[in-house]
């Protein structure tokens, strides 16, 4: 919407209004109002991944057999500290997942889009970070993997 006083826009009577907005100016997307935004129109922070491999190589048995143990350790840095290397980026979905308007729909004479439910504090809104909304706890993570291998 344009704005609050948007001719194509009506809000449920529960719908608060002041907070949807707020929502809009917080995130940046109140730039692109009444339009839709453009592809690529907010940047990612940056992530940066760094593995680590221990690996001791023993002697087989026989003599031309080989064996290995390692340590691999995924995302070293949030190993060392839990507020490192977390991925976080814009919701990248539709308009409900970056906007989280649980019912949006048109008039039944289709002039008018019908704004209900506003849910700031669901799961797609972060408001310690309004901005980068999705959270990837796979790609977040440290992990450990101890392992054997054996040549022959």
């Amino acid at each position: 919407p344009t704005g609050p006083n948007d001719p194509l826009v009506t809000y449920a009577a529960d719908f608060d209004v002041d907070q949807f907005f707020a929502f809009l100016d917080s995130t940046g997307l109140s730039e692109f109002a009444g339009q839709i935004s453009p592809r690529n129109a907010f940047k990612n922070p940056w992530f940066i991944d760094l593995d680590f491999r221990f690996q001791q190589e023993l002697p087989g048995v026989r003599k031309q057999d080989r064996m290995f143990l390692f340590v691999d350790i995924e995302n070293l840095p949030n190993l060392i500290s839990d507020e490192a290397n977390i991925f976080r980026e814009h919701d990248n979905g539709d308009v409900a997942e970056a906007v989280p308007v649980l019912d949006a729909a048109l008039s039944s004479d289709g002039t008018q889009y019908i704004y209900s439910n506003f849910n700031p504090g669901g799961s797609a809104f972060n408001p310690s970070n309004p901005v980068f909304n999705d959270f990837d706890v796979n790609d977040s993570v440290w992990a450990v993997q101890f392992g054997v291998r054996y040549e022959f």
